[in-house]
């Protein structure tokens, strides 16, 4: 399976997971598949600080219905997919904290910008129609 793809299953699977800034503290596991009843394991825990204290990544395959380590598992492939899986996760905090930063600001927004009945109602007016026929 090609790099590029395994990539974007990952990112997918991220995405998945964690759809809120909340669903990130804690324990969690997230399976790729890399081919033929075989597959990449991201077994992981985040901390309260968000911070990614461990996590592993092992090529598993199915033998008789189970998942065994994958014997002929290259070490490069999994220290690259290691390192891929902290900076999407990361990424993906920092997406998702930016749009909760942006709606956050939107919010304020609108309290700021009152519609023209909050203004006509403050001046003793029932709506804006209503302030121009006086």
């Amino acid at each position: 399976m090609k790099l590029i793809n395994l990539f974007k299953s990952l990112e997918a699977e991220i995405a998945d997971q964690f759809e809120t800034l909340e669903s990130f503290p804690g324990a969690g596991e997230i399976e790729i598949n890399y081919g033929f009843r075989t597959i990449l394991y991201f077994d992981f825990f985040i901390n309260e600080k968000i911070e990614l204290t461990t996590c592993s990544c092992n090529k598993m395959m199915m033998v008789d219905g189970g998942w065994i380590d994958d014997p002929t598992a290259d070490d490069d492939l999994i220290t690259v997919m290691e390192k891929s899986f902290c900076l999407l996760l990361r990424e993906r905090y920092n997406e998702l904290e930016e749009k909760a930063t942006d709606e956050k600001r939107e919010r304020e927004q609108e309290k700021i910008f009152r519609t023209g009945d909050e203004v006509a109602q403050e001046n003793g007016f029932g709506s804006v129609a209503d302030s121009y026929k006086q």
